[in-house]
């Protein structure tokens, strides 16, 4: 097997849409780099190439070992869950050295920005082993680097947002300062999704522990999104409806889809719809603080209702008797339950709104045409949403950003709409790449990719006379559990009320372990048998409590402390007895918020399986 094929295997089982494409090219293309293999002083292989009649070697030309292994000396100390993102493949040196110093829960994904160069490489030398590693992915330009911003979506967050880094190799960033421009902007949106998402876990983070447990009352007489991936043909058209302030002028023409294309509106858009003769064949509402004035209409108990499980319980109990739709979930609690039943709750990229949601769950559910109306993603004067006041520009407390427009040159966006708007870019190049996504929204800013099209234009395009039933479709969708089934399920859910009680004991004695264990550190008293024995207590503890569902839990609650201390953990003192007193320190103050919001979850816990017992007349769990 010559060094290609090997290669060629080795992506083959690691990456199927740089294989798949790989495999269709057709001869190298043409370009304006002159690549070629040359010898080093020291006997082996670098690239060099010839751009601008200069050539440039990516390599030491004397000792290309010696030159990787001093680039990679800074990251000797590269910490657990460390992401690194680096421009360049090159020979792959660098990735070697590189790779004797990280650990397994490491990421690396490595873009290289040149075609040219990488079939060169693959000619010329090894990278099958390299390529099989967990950690590490590889993306090339033309060829799969549309999938770069949902890697660092599927692995950035609160966690490891602080350790992730982006390095261009020597003489890449010279070579391709555009790529390494577009890779940066990629990288750091991703950073600023996070830094949203940890914004909003410390703001809200008590609704993140209560909203999900109070919500298992409603999963007993639910659907899950996963199942309706089986019921929906991809030739009907969808329309997405999101509530930007264009959607008043699209509202007469929307009329005319109703049972022509599956109206599939965000909650905010719902009641507009409602108020102007439009009932959606589907809403979607995630927030976990949403208002509930946007359900309080009987109309809205007839729709079905998509949702997250950390959605805003208040408004769940204002619609109780309405079909919801279980979405997805980031919970091990939800996800073990739903499968101990026999199905599945989804993890879907959510973008960060409502709209972005419902775009990622058609797509799910393999339509193939979608249309986009109210998707302004701007500011339209001084409109943020349809039927709505108006808010004045100098009111808004946030940075405002010039984007291109739908129909402007240019419009206004905030923070916030400008992330979304990258989010669609980017799942639209992934999963969209031929155009099929339309956008309707007459105003707003501007989504690459998206074919701009009015309403009436793109209805008549894709809604061409047939006619779906979609309610009929909804009740072919079963419930996620039988009434036979209803106790069953109780118990099950009960059984996690034992489970929080031994775990709070443990918590106990961690928490009185990490107090002790910070007085002896202060009294430099850590040779003796007291403080070993309080490391096994605490190591035990850390056992039974991590990966836990009830860790998850709590975890969200604890979102100030835990993020506190992640921060914190990687910003090291130079004196080891100091160090080490401020790592004692963080785990006593991470097992006393555990400990304490232990009591809180049992407490919440207790009240809704009460609710449900009532509710659905269960016989009553003995937990002894």
């Amino acid at each position: 097997m010559t060094i290609r094929e090997k290669n060629i295997e080795a992506i083959k089982i690691k990456n199927k849409k740089l294989y798949e494409n790989l495999i269709k090219l057709d001869g190298v293309p043409s370009s304006e780099l002159e690549v070629m293999i040359e010898d080093a002083k020291d006997g082996s292989q670098i690239i060099s190439v010839v751009k601008d009649d200069k050539k440039t070697p990516l390599n030491s030309t004397y000792r290309p070992r010696g030159e990787a292994e001093k680039f990679v000396q800074k990251y000797d100390e590269l910490v657990s869950g460390a992401i690194l993102v680096f421009l360049g493949l090159g020979n792959g040196i660098v990735l070697e050295e590189l790779l004797k110093k990280t650990q397994e829960d490491n990421a690396i994904f490595i873009y290289e920005p040149s075609l040219e160069i990488f079939l060169t490489a693959i000619e010329h030398f090894d990278f099958s082993e390299i390529l099989k590693i967990d950690g590490v992915e590889l993306f090339v330009k033309g060829l799969n680097d549309s999938e770069i911003g949902l890697y660092l979506s599927a692995n950035m967050n609160h966690m490891n947002v602080y350790l992730t880094f982006i390095e261009s190799l020597p003489k890449y960033k010279e070579l391709f300062p555009r790529e390494y421009i577009e890779l940066y902007h990629i990288y750091e949106d991703k950073k600023r999704f996070v830094f949203m998402d940890i914004n909003t876990r410390i703001k809200v983070r008590n609704e993140f522990m209560i909203n999900p447990i109070r919500n298992l009352e409603y999963a007993f007489h639910s659907k899950s999104a996963h199942d309706f991936k089986k019921i929906f043909n991809p030739d009907m058209p969808a329309i997405l409806v999101a509530a930007g302030p264009s959607l008043e002028k699209n509202i007469e023409q929307l009329k005319e889809a109703k049972g022509k294309a599956f109206i599939f509106a965000v909650d905010r858009a719902a009641k507009y719809l409602l108020n102007h003769g439009i009932e959606p064949d589907m809403v979607a509402a995630i927030d976990y603080l949403k208002p509930i004035e946007f359900f309080d209409d009987d109309r809205m108990k007839k729709i079905p209702l998509v949702i997250l499980t950390d959605f805003n319980h208040k408004a769940m109990e204002l619609l109780d008797g309405n079909d919801f739709i279980y979405g997805s979930t980031d919970l091990k609690l939800y996800r073990d339950f739903f499968a101990e039943f026999d199905n599945t709750i989804i993890g879907l990229p959510q973008g960060g709104s409502v709209a972005t949601y419902v775009f990622a769950l058609l797509q799910y559910w393999n339509f193939k045409k979608i249309i986009l109306v109210g998707q302004d993603l701007a500011l339209a004067g001084e409109k943020h949403h349809a039927g709505e006041g108006t808010i004045k520009r100098e009111d808004i407390k946030r940075e405002i950003i010039e984007v291109p427009g739908n129909v402007e040159d240019v419009v206004y966006t905030t923070p916030d709409f400008y992330a979304y708007l990258r989010w669609f870019e980017m799942a639209v190049e992934h999963y969209y790449p031929s155009g099929e996504v339309i956008n309707a929204t007459e105003g707003g800013a501007k989504i690459n990719g998206m074919k701009v099209m009015p309403l009436k234009e793109a209805l008549l395009l894709y809604c061409d006379g047939e006619t779906y039933d979609y309610k009929k479709l909804f009740e072919r969708v079963p419930y996620f559990l039988t009434e036979e089934r209803y106790q069953e399920a109780y118990a099950y859910l009960y059984e996690y009320l034992l489970q929080m009680n031994k775990l709070k004991g443990k918590l106990k004695d961690a928490k009185s372990a990490a107090e002790r264990a910070v007085t002896l550190v202060e009294r430099k008293d850590i040779a003796g048998k007291e403080f070993k024995k309080l490391n096994q207590t605490l190591d035990s503890v850390f056992k039974a409590y991590d990966g836990t569902a009830i860790a998850e839990i709590i975890s969200k609650v604890s979102a100030d402390t835990e993020i506190s201390s992640i921060v914190d953990l990687y910003v090291g003192k130079d004196d080891e007895q100091e160090e080490l007193l401020r790592l004692y320190k963080k785990l006593k103050m991470n097992y006393e918020s555990y400990y304490t919001h232990i009591d809180e979850l049992i407490a919440l816990y207790e009240e809704v399986m009460e609710k449900i017992r009532v509710k659905y007349q269960l016989k009553n769990c003995d937990l002894s």
